[in-house]
Order: structure tokens, then sequence, then C-alpha cells
């Protein structure tokens, strides 16, 4: 019988595991990663008078957006012009 050391199988048990763990985070790093778009629309950036900076607004419903540096309200009318 071929002799076999317990440290060799304990070091054996640490390397299995950490590869099922090291298998385990990258399924769970890729299925559940989140497609962004980022792509810019003429529609969705707004220009504030008050504070005069350009931003967007993402999900906004109706015609006007709040302005992230000054809470005035910048309507659809106001939309920066690329």
């Amino acid at each position: 019988m071929i002799p076999i050391l317990p440290i060799h199988i304990f070091s054996a048990f640490i390397v299995v595991t950490f590869a099922c763990l090291l298998i385990a985070w990258l399924h769970s790093e890729f299925r559940h990663r989140p497609d962004y778009d980022w792509s810019v629309a003429r529609e969705q950036l707004y220009y504030c008078e008050n504070c005069h900076i350009s931003f967007l607004a993402g999900s906004e419903k109706g015609n006007f957006a709040r302005c992230p540096g000054c809470g005035e309200y910048c309507f659809i009318g106001k939309k920066r012009k690329f």
C-alpha cells in the first residue's frame, strides 16, 4: 500500500475547497451581472439656467426634471442643445 501523509490529505482538501468556492463565486458574478445602457440621448440631457450645469434626467415622467445641484425644476423646453 502507498503511504499518504495526513498533511497531504489536508492540503488536497484545502485546495479542492478553495477551487470550488472560486468557481461558485465566478459563476454568481457573471450570472447576475446587470446590463446597463450608458448611451446618452438628446431627450435626457437637461440644462439648469439657475446653477448652469447640465445633467442627465433618466427615468423622469412628464416634461420636467429636478436639478441635482440646486433642486429647481427644469422643464423640457430648457434642454441643452448638442
